[in-house]
């Protein structure tokens, strides 16, 4: 059975969520789907890094205002596809690679 993405065992809130990043051109990306929460940045170790911050500041802020359960909100299915394709200044869709990551985010607040 997988681990439920939020857990409260006394004080500690652990929340595990999913990092994605993605590189298109000299541009890194890491996305959490479970928060719909993205940051960018010129490396992936960066991007990584910007996205825990922020993830971090919104916890932080859900659970100082009393809104702890309400803290997961998934990304709609579009984002994933709108995250895993490669995009173009002009709209249409690059016929190009682009190359995407996933790895586990734990956070306990």
């Amino acid at each position: 059975m997988p681990e439920p993405v939020v857990r409260r065992v006394g004080e500690t809130l652990t929340l595990n969520l999913t990092g994605i990043t993605k590189r298109e051109d000299n541009q890194w990306t890491a996305w959490c789907p479970e928060v719909d929460i993205a940051a960018q940045a010129d490396s992936e170790r960066e991007a990584i890094d910007a996205l825990v911050a922020a993830v971090s500041e919104y916890v932080d802020h859900m659970v100082e205002g009393g809104r702890e359960s309400e803290i997961v909100r998934p990304a709609p299915p579009e984002a994933y596809h709108e995250f895993l394709t490669p995009s173009a200044e002009d709209g249409e869709v690059k016929d190009e690679f682009v190359q995407v990551s996933g790895r586990p985010l734990v956070l306990t607040a």
